[in-house]
């Protein structure tokens, strides 16, 4: 018994870290272009796609994630287990952050195939990936916040054509 609670509470940590790495990567997504643009300005060099796409590539996949992880780790730690199972039953419930997430996750999947699209000759072509699925990512997280889904209690938006009993007019 005692082991299955333990590999529950594991299992509940490892979800609370891998959150944490998701919403890291979305922060330095949202933050990582503008503080990237802010920094070009300072610079003597001459401005070049294949160098910022590379320094948000690296800002938003590694760092983000790696600063998301760690804080989420570091609070697992620092908590007791019954709060470690109250916060992963709240996060596992939370569809705000949920649909954040799958938005971001949508953006970022449509960004890495548009970006290289967009750019081909520009820079190289895994580094334009990397910096659309980033984009794409930032976007889909703006777009969630935009379209008014991250409100408090509000009920999911019906699909138009869609009721309760199933499709209308068929």
């Amino acid at each position: 018994m005692a082991q299955a609670i333990d590999h529950a509470l594991a299992d509940q940590k490892q979800a609370l870290v891998l959150s944490g790495a998701l919403q890291g990567q979305q922060a330095l997504s949202l933050l990582g272009l503008p503080l990237l643009l802010v920094g070009l300005r300072t610079r003597t060099r001459p401005f070049s796609f294949a160098r910022l796409t590379r320094d948000y590539s690296l800002a938003a996949l590694v760092a983000g994630p790696a600063v998301g992880a760690a804080y989420a780790f570091a609070q697992t730690r620092a908590q007791s287990p019954a709060q470690v199972a109250a916060w992963a039953a709240q996060s596992k419930t939370d569809r705000a952050r949920q649909r954040r997430e799958d938005y971001g996750v949508i953006g970022g999947a449509i960004g890495a195939t548009a970006l290289p699209a967009l750019l081909l000759r520009r820079a190289p072509l895994l580094q334009l990936a990397t910096a659309g699925f980033s984009l794409g990512t930032a976007s889909g997280v703006l777009w969630h916040y935009a379209s008014g889904a991250a409100v408090q209690g509000a009920p999911d938006a019906p699909v138009s054509g869609v009721g309760k009993g199933g499709l209308s007019g068929v």
